[in-house]
């Protein structure tokens, strides 16, 4: 028995309790169950329990994205108050804000009762509104009747004794009979309004589905899956709802959301270095807030990039502290930034920012395979406020411009127009190339720890030079180092030295001067910040080139300067290796002229990478999977030097003590960079395999919830199908050559697949009978070897814009790659009939790159016209293909057997007898398939083996035969022994053809190993590849004499 006081709490629970227990106390059981070894336990419990804050005010955010929101919108844009310039700026923004958090709370009020699935309509929403009604009738109406039920067997107890009558057994039956009948109807219209909602929600879906994909046409697949995450529920992107966090701490367990909020915000203080700070301090700010600054008009962004960022803000993206949503300001781009415009005026020439502008709200991700009470195992997600984002964005083209003028060619990411496959190739080029040239390299690929939030922002502006160097004097990093790295900063800084406009720079410099982030809005303390590049803002990214040109230019020298970089000689020149990049992920190309010293190199280019990245404040981490070496050894002593370092070390390579630790290298096998799994043998089959997996997990929901909602059209959801499962699955196709053994039939295997998997949710009949041909002109999808040639022609165009000279040179020292790139080329030449392509049939490897004249965009149009040919081309065989399918299905629910003949092929007899001079198939015994390559050994095999055993027939004495061959099997003509035949038919396993088949005649008999071994021909005809590789381990085989194998 437990007795509860309290008061009805909201589900997401109480903000505090308050709870007092009274002693347990026991007792009697005074019924007819008295007596028994168990005790009741009584215990009086007080709660009090206060309810949670109200939290921020939600707005109708798909309003704002109709027509009538729009305009609505735009009218609260243009009756903005007008605020004075003797304002400052923080009073500016706040009095913009709370204007249009006013606005919005009158227009865009949130639903009390809306859906939780975005793509939920009202008229499924209402169906379902109905279907819950109509079950807590039914659940009220079944209580009833249970109470009623009760009641009527309490009277008939009662009415036991004679005093009471009874209940009427006719009312009790009359009143089931109703419940029954009410039940039953209950029942029909509930399996009726189940249909209408599953027939509104695929319509519902299907609604959705296009308007995600006109929203994000120019995102990509990826921004499409992104999308699309609420329907498939599934991918990278999908984060699947869960409880209230609840951390272990000092081993109690927080549950307390204030306290595990701030909780984050000291957990994430340490990889932030920020400091917990008062937030009324931070605002007093001491600069005067007049005009102390002129600038060119030029400089400061016009309203029509204001506008073009603002219109940018993605949609449907969690709002800043403010609680204005991006899709406010993206509703009225022209209008946000005429209202915002003076607020950027201020902030140049007052050299302040506003304080909500420089903070933002960090909320904890849990990383995957983490586990979740564990405050580590997370990571924060900026969200800053989307003004700041748009203002941010207006900066951004000539930051851009001006980071390609000093950018290294391997230094990817924030560059527009630089590809993921370029840092990708060169690293899958350079481990061709050291195969196929027999040297020795390392991969090592290097990890940072907590890049974007550790990197010193101080190298981005002017900054005293003195107290820098002696600063990083007083580190541990060694006196070359340092003397290089002060050598290549910029003493102006890295933004003014890279020829970044004054207004720009001082705009960056007010903003990260004050930055902030909180983890509790209510807080009176914030967490203030003086490192990073501020994760998760618009130029994050961008910020961190900057601040890492120096760091890579030092690595990049101290590399050379040691002689470890990898270089490759082409048209007489040594090109060397730069350090490729792709943002915070570093990875170097290490050489050395003989196996044993490579571990040496690769150690001593870690140490480098360490030091030069710890100048500019950024640690490595030398976890699994994040700082590790790929090691390939090749020429002398590269088996011993193998063996040393992966089995006598373990695979650890001992890098030295830096700072005070000892740090140790992991060397291994396979590596995922970039999306694709590099190996040591430069071999694809770990990509293809992981690759198929990732699709495979995206493929699985979108054939249940999308392939096979009849609302799209075939075509839609083919699309969809390409846009997503096939994009992720060809993710870095075009980097490789699938020259391999295996490569391309594990390729078409798993590409075709994913094809076949679709032909039935679409058409709603199997394709087991189709070949690939069919399948790829049912689904209009392009085929295995058209995919992969789209794919390697993109990489190949990428590479010819933005490629580094290593890397061109890289492959044309390997070959390969560019080998299978013109042949592709080639094949779009026979497709198109483009007359700028006929020149690859003739043009050298080396002269590949000048002779390919189109662009980006040329090229995307090329392969536009591609695929749309070749899938033209097989718009006939769509008909045929469907019609089989339908035809073969319609004949396996009939109980119909497929039997599919072989076809019949004249045999080629190239083995010859010495003895007798007759051409037989193979050299090899027909029965068991062995060969033996002296009459001596045959004869041994023919009298005593298991298989080829055979009784003398009478009038012959298989001693006294010459040829081997014919001894194989000479029987008679007319009665061969029955011993024999079934021998025979045993060790084929099937019947022999006819003994009067045509062949060499001999006194007195028929030399039928010919027929023989057709027959066994024949029936191995499809194990020939592994007879081949048995056969090669053979003294003396030829293969040029015996071609077939058999």
């Amino acid at each position: 028995m437990l007795k509860n006081r309290c008061k009805p709490v909201s589900p997401l629970g109480p903000r505090e309790r308050a709870v007092s227990k009274n002693p347990v106390l026991t007792t009697d059981i005074l019924d007819e169950f008295a007596g028994i070894d168990h005790t009741p336990l009584l215990v009086d419990v007080n709660i009090l329990l206060l309810p949670n804050p109200k939290g921020g005010m939600a707005y109708d955010v798909e309003a704002m994205h109709t027509q009538h929101g729009r305009s609505v919108i735009a009218d609260i844009m243009s009756l903005a108050p007008k605020i004075s310039w003797a304002t400052g700026v923080d009073a500016h923004v706040c009095q913009l804000n709370r204007y249009f958090q006013d606005q919005m709370r009158l227009h865009f009020p949130a639903q009390k009762q809306r859906p939780r699935h975005p793509a939920l309509s009202a008229d499924t929403w209402r169906l379902l509104q109905a279907k819950r009604n109509l079950r807590r009738s039914q659940r009220f109406r079944s209580r009833w009747v249970a109470r009623q039920c009760l009641a009527d067997i309490f009277a008939a107890w009662r009415s036991c004794s004679g005093r009471v009558a009874g209940p009427g057994l006719d009312r009790i039956r009359a009143r089931q009979k109703t419940a029954d009948l009410q039940a039953s109807h209950y029942g029909v219209v509930m399996r009726r309004l189940q249909l209408k909602i599953r027939a509104s929600f695929q319509a519902d879906i299907a609604s959705f589905t296009r308007q995600m994909w006109r929203e994000v046409r120019q995102g990509g697949p990826a921004e499409l899956a992104r999308h699309l995450r609420a329907v498939l529920k599934a991918g990278r992107s999908y984060k699947p709802p869960r409880a209230a966090v609840a951390l272990n701490h000092s081993g109690r367990m927080l549950t307390d959301p204030q306290d595990v909020a701030m909780l984050f915000g000291r957990t994430f203080a340490v990889a932030e270095h920020a400091q917990e700070v008062d937030f009324q301090t931070m605002q007093a700010d001491p600069r005067a807030d007049m005009v102390t600054a002129r600038f060119l008009a030029e400089q400061v962004p016009p309203v029509a990039t204001l506008a073009a960022s603002f219109a940018s803000l993605k949609p449907r993206r969690a709002a800043g502290l403010s609680r204005i949503p991006p899709d406010f300001y993206a509703a009225a781009p022209v209008g946000s930034a005429i209202v915002h415009s003076p607020v950027v005026l201020k902030l140049l020439v007052r050299n302040k920012a506003p304080v909500l502008w420089g903070g933002c709200l960090s909320r904890p991700l849990l990383k995957p395979g983490k586990a979740p009470d564990d405050p580590k195992s997370y990571r924060a997600i900026a969200l800053q406020e989307p003004a700041a984002k748009a203002v941010s964005k207006a900066l951004r083209p000539h930051l851009c411009e001006r980071f390609e003028s000093i950018a290294m060619q391997g230094v990817g990411g924030a560059r527009p127009a630089f590809a993921l496959t370029i840092p990708a190739l060169t690293v899958q080029a350079a481990m061709s190339c050291a195969h196929s040239a027999k040297r020795s390299i390392s991969v090592l690929f290097i990890d940072g720890v907590a890049a974007f939030y550790a990197t010193s922002r101080e190298s981005l502006f002017r900054q005293d030079r003195a107290t820098l160097e002696q600063q990083l004097r007083s580190g541990p990093c060694s006196e070359e180092v340092i003397a290089a790295f002060l050598a290549f900063l910029p003493e102006v800084g890295a933004l003014e030295a890279a020829g970044v406009n004054t207004a720009t720079v001082a705009a960056l410099q007010a903003t990260l001067s004050g930055t902030w982030y909180t983890t509790l809005p209510e807080a009176k303390e914030v967490f203030s910040t003086e490192k990073g590049t501020v994760p998760g803002a618009p130029l994050a990214d961008l910020l961190f080139q900057y601040v890492l040109q120096a760091a890579i230019l030092t690595l990049d020298f101290m590399l050379r300067r040691s002689g470890i970089a990898m270089c490759v000689r082409a048209q007489g020149n040594e090109v060397h290796a730069e350090p490729c990049s792709w943002l915070d992920d570093l990875t170097l190309l290490i050489q050395a002229g003989e196996a044993q010293d490579l571990a040496e190199a690769t150690s001593q280019a870690a140490m480098l990478a360490h030091q030069c990245l710890h100048l500019i404040g950024i640690e490595l981490n030398y976890a699994a999977n994040k700082t590790e070496a790929l090691m390939i050894w090749k020429g002398k002593g590269s088996r011993g030097a193998r063996e040393r370092t992966l089995v006598r070390d373990a695979g650890l390579l001992d890098i030295g003590c830096f700072d005070g630790k000892h740090h140790y290298l992991r060397c291994t096998d396979e590596y995922t960079h970039l999306g694709s799994v590099r190996a040591s043998s430069a071999n694809a089959a770990a990509d293809l395999k992981r690759r198929a997996q990732l699709a495979r997990t995206i493929f699985q929901p979108l054939r249940v919830r999308l392939l096979r909602n009849t609302e799209l059209s075939i075509r839609e959801r083919c699309h969809l199908l390409f846009s997503t499962a096939l994009a992720s699955y060809t993710h870095g196709l075009g980097t490789w050559s699938l020259s391999q053994a295996g490569e391309w039939q594990q390729f078409r295997k798993e590409y075709m697949k994913f094809l076949r998997g679709s032909v039935r949710p679409l058409f709603a009949v199997p394709c087991k009978r189709l070949d690939e041909m069919q399948v790829c002109a049912l689904l209009n999808a392009l085929t295995p070897v058209e995919a992969f040639t789209v794919c390697q022609v993109r990489a190949f165009s990428q590479l010819v814009t933005k490629g580094s000279d290593f890397v061109r040179a890289a492959l044309q020292l390997e070959g390969v790659w560019l080998h299978a790139v013109r042949e592709a080329i080639l094949r779009v030449r026979a497709v198109l009939k483009v007359p700028a392509l006929d020149v690859f049939s003739d043009v050298p490897l080396a002269g590949l790159w000048t002779a390919w004249t189109f662009d980006a965009a040329g090229t995307a149009g090329l392969l536009r016209r591609y695929r749309k040919a070749c899938v033209h081309q097989r718009a006939d065989v769509a008909t045929t293909a469907l019609a089989k399918a339908r035809l073969h299905h319609k004949l396996d629910g009939m109980a119909c057997t497929f039997v599919k003949l072989e076809e019949t092929r004249p045999l080629q007899r190239s083995s010859g007898c010495e003895d007798c001079g007759q051409l037989f198939l193979t050299p090899a015994a027909c029965v068991c398939q062995k060969q033996f390559w002296t009459p001596a050994k045959l004869r041994d095999h023919l009298r005593n083996g298991e298989k080829g055993k055979m009784q003398e027939v009478p009038g012959y004495q298989i001693s006294h035969l010459s040829c081997p061959m014919r001894l194989a099997y000479s029987v008679s003509r007319a009665s061969p022994p029955p011993e024999t035949c079934q021998r025979r038919k045993a060790s084929h396993g099937t019947g022999l053809r006819s003994m009067e088949s045509s062949g060499s005649t001999t006194a007195g008999g028929t030399c039928v190993a010919m027929q023989l071994k057709e027959e066994a021909a024949h029936i191995q005809m499809n194990a020939g590849a592994k007879r081949t590789a048995d056969l090669e381990e053979v003294p003396g085989y030829d293969k040029a004499k015996y071609p077939c194998g058999r």
